[in-house]
């Protein structure tokens, strides 16, 4: 009982502590320091089309998933929270690759260049328990794996190829 009371303390802590650091990050990302992003009318339609694509990714997932159970079987040896993690990474991924191509991602007042500071950042961060994994997890079990850190690994390099991707096609339009 004494273990859940330290866990609840340290998470009573650690969420403040997140929504201070997301504060700053937006305010550091942003050109005019606010904490919200603005959209004009179009970005605000094609940002609502993005997110219902997210939500229905996520929920045929989910959906993929039931079925699966229901039918007797397992997706893999992953443990469940890691299995729905991946869900939810992929309908975030969907929500960003289509803000990215139809030019919706980027708000008004954004700071591409410190934005991609802060992804690099993130990156680094959740690729270091993958290096120390490849370095040293000979001998790590199935429940010790860091899936989030490998799903937003993957997640932010999806985002980066995808920008690259859609400013070379810019480019190109241009120059036509």
């Amino acid at each position: 009982m004494e273990g859940l009371a330290i866990d609840l303390l340290r998470l009573v802590i650690f969420i403040p502590f997140v929504i201070v650091v997301c504060v700053c990050i937006y305010k550091f990302a942003n050109k005019d320091s606010k904490i919200k992003t603005e959209y004009d009318e179009r970005q605000k339609a094609l940002k609502g089309r993005s997110y219902m694509y997210g939500f229905y990714t996520l929920v045929i997932w989910e959906c993929f998933l039931t079925v699966l159970n229901a039918g007797g079987y397992e997706l893999t040896s992953m443990p469940m929270y890691a299995i729905h993690s991946l869900g939810i990474f992929i309908g975030i991924i969907v929500v960003c690759v289509h803000g990215i191509w139809t030019e919706a991602y980027w708000g008004l007042n954004n700071n591409k260049r410190r934005y991609i500071a802060v992804f690099t950042v993130l990156f680094v961060i959740n690729a270091l328990p993958l290096v120390k994994v490849a370095a040293y997890g000979s001998n790590l079990t199935v429940e010790d794996f860091p899936y989030v850190n490998l799903y937003a690994t993957v997640m932010i390099l999806v985002l980066g190829v995808t920008a690259l991707i859609k400013k070379a096609v810019n480019k190109k339009e241009e120059e036509e």
